[in-house]
């Protein structure tokens, strides 16, 4: 049992709560937890990990001081069971790794709804492997900049843990992007080991979202 899961179960069954409020959270979602999920001003401890990443994913979708520095979340929302905290709960409990992160993406292609369906726990790398650095290259495609100095298009490619690799410069857009494009396809073969034993669905996907990225 992972240490998250079993901090939860300990939670629930210790601390039972003596009735079920069903708090609304974000005017979405119903707290409807069994169990004191947020002791916090009581004894100070942690909330439960289930109920923290429940309200992560509500805060992604729905808290309007995230979406006004998040806007490409602005169309992201949570499927009807979910709005549940023991709904969701139930699938986390099956599902969830330490150290790990909830995606929506990479089993549905331009996914927007977090459900049971789209969302899998993958490692910190892989859920990082496709963003961009969108404020550096601007209007240009992912992995593209214009290098002031040479005043030619830089190719860089983010290997997926902090570290950036610069592929070339070029002369047009297009050019730098199909490099951007190829490099990344190599990378992603060179995981393909890594994320197949996470899911076989994946692989194929981040083919598709490498291929169809600007």
């Amino acid at each position: 049992m992972s240490f998250l899961l079993a901090r939860s179960e300990h939670m629930r069954c210790t601390m039972p709560s003596s009735r079920v409020r069903k708090t609304k959270v974000l005017g979405f979602g119903t707290n409807d937890a069994d169990y004191v999920v947020d002791p916090g001003k009581q004894t100070g401890e942690a909330a439960c990990p289930a109920y923290r990443a429940w309200m992560r994913m509500l805060i992604r979708c729905y808290s309007k001081p995230f979406l006004r520095k998040n806007p490409t979340y602005e169309d992201v929302f949570v499927c009807d069971s979910w709005a549940s905290f023991m709904r969701f709960r139930e699938w986390w409990v099956a599902n969830v790794v330490d150290n790990w992160e909830i995606d929506k993406d990479l089993l549905q292609p331009g996914n927007r709804m977090y459900s049971p369906d789209s969302c899998i726990f993958v490692p910190p790398w892989l859920n990082r492997f496709l963003i961009g650095s969108d404020s550096a290259r601007g209007e240009l495609p992912i992995g593209v900049y214009f290098h002031k100095r040479e005043k030619k298009f830089r190719a860089q490619l983010s290997m997926g843990n902090g570290v950036q690799r610069t592929i070339g410069t070029f002369n047009t857009v297009e050019e730098a992007y199909l490099a951007w494009v190829n490099a990344k396809i190599e990378l992603a073969v060179e995981k393909k080991s890594d994320m197949d034993a996470i899911d076989p669905r994946i692989f194929p996907n981040v083919i598709r979202l490498i291929s169809t990225k600007k």
